[in-house]
């Protein structure tokens, strides 16, 4: 299991025992599959053309970090 498998298996956890059974659980719960899911697609898709983190973050204008937190899931892109 990789770590971000792993971080967001806990992430789950810890949001499941915090909101059992809140309303919005659901939604939140939602949101950050999406995110997961959109960045392993920018990953998939950046590994597929032969390209780093560096030249994807160059070709988008913005940071490299960037780049990483999206592939992460950690934010929405541009």
């Amino acid at each position: 299991m990789n770590h971000r498998r792993w971080k967001y298996r806990r992430d789950r956890r810890l949001l499941s025992e915090a909101l059992d059974g809140a309303p919005e659980y659901d939604r939140l719960y939602e949101e950050a599959e999406l995110a997961h899911d959109l960045g392993q697609l920018v990953y998939d898709r950046r590994t597929a053309l032969g390209l780093s983190q560096a030249e994807l973050a160059e070709r988008w204008g913005v940071p490299e970090h960037e780049v990483a937190r999206a592939e992460g899931g950690g934010i929405q892109l541009p």
